[in-house]
């Protein structure tokens, strides 16, 4: 496995259905949801080295050691949010990715991670350390009525995500499944449960009681 794991976060939507409010901070268990997705990924990531990018308004309070940036301009979508974050990412200004880095890709409303996550992580491990299996990422495939590609729950390989995005030139309000679909991924069956974000309050709600 890799031993580099950055991440990247989106938390910078209207929330529309639940009134406007920032989803990073709305609160499960008693923690706010930003930082139960940041701890979640800092546990995967263990001793292996790497970066957090937190894709959020000036409004949202980031723990120590997180980056944050915006997409710009500000609205244009999670796929602008993520060549946002991945441009931020130190790395990305010193050296080439190696073939093995991964980032992690979520929305900041998927309080699910800590277990989608690590099967995304062995799903790599069994395809090949360091791209020798020739996929370019994993993401959850779950939800409801019928499952289908999280693209917003994925594992990626650093240097084809940078170059899918590269080659899609604008990013502004473009489609996650357009440009990303022509990435080469390995469809991890994930339980809709687990992938069950919070859109509206009933969804909050739901995450209120099962949350453990």
């Amino acid at each position: 496995m890799t031993d580099r794991i950055d991440a990247v976060i989106l938390a910078g939507g209207t929330a529309e259905r639940l009134g406007g409010a920032s989803k990073a901070d709305l609160r499960l268990g008693g923690a706010r949801l930003l930082d139960l997705v940041l701890g979640s990924i800092r546990a995967l990531r263990g001793e292996r080295e790497g970066h957090d990018v937190v894709v959020a308004p000036p409004s949202v309070r980031m723990p120590a050691g997180t980056l944050r940036t915006m997409e710009a301009p500000p609205g244009s979508g999670p796929l602008a949010g993520i060549g946002a974050g991945l441009a931020l990412l130190p790395d990305d200004m010193v050296l080439p990715p190696e073939d093995g880095d991964l980032v992690l890709v979520c929305a900041v409303d998927s309080p699910g991670i800590r277990r989608w996550a690590p099967l995304l992580l062995n799903a790599l491990v069994t395809d090949g350390a360091g791209g020798t299996g020739g996929t370019d990422g994993a993401v959850a495939m779950g939800g409801e009525p019928e499952p289908f590609r999280q693209y917003l729950q994925g594992a990626y390989r650093r240097r084809p995500l940078d170059e899918v995005l590269a080659a899609a030139g604008s990013l502004d309000n473009r489609s996650v499944r357009g440009v990303l679909k022509r990435l080469r991924l390995i469809d991890v069956p994930v339980d809709a449960d687990l992938c069950r974000d919070l859109d509206t309050p009933e969804d909050l709600a739901w995450w209120r009681r099962h949350f453990t």
